[in-house]
């Protein structure tokens, strides 16, 4: 790979690079990196955040069978079943209502 084009290297003139910022101003990655660590750092120091456990959800497989008469053919198929509601976890507590 070359460090410079050839015109470039004839001319003198320096190798082009991308487009700074405007001077006085952090490039646009960096700015990006830093408002995510801020918003990280700020989860943090909160004294409590809750995170939600979903419920566990069952999948059933029906196979295919044909009816008695021969006349019905039910093809397989899935179905979900939800066992329960979600619940909040707080810290190491479980917390359900009415505590």
């Amino acid at each position: 790979m070359l460090d410079t084009c050839p015109d470039c290297a004839k001319s003198g003139k320096p190798k082009p690079t991308q487009a700074s910022p405007a001077p006085g101003q952090p490039p646009a990655l960096t700015a990006y990196e830093e408002a995510l660590l801020t918003k990280e750092a700020t989860l943090l120091k909160q004294p409590v955040t809750p995170i939600v456990v979903p419920p566990p959800v069952m999948r059933i497989k029906f196979f295919s069978m044909q009816g008695e008469t021969g006349d019905v053919l039910d093809m397989d198929s899935y179905r979900f079943v939800i066992l329960g509601k979600p619940k909040f976890l707080l810290g190491n507590q479980l917390v359900r209502p009415g505590e």
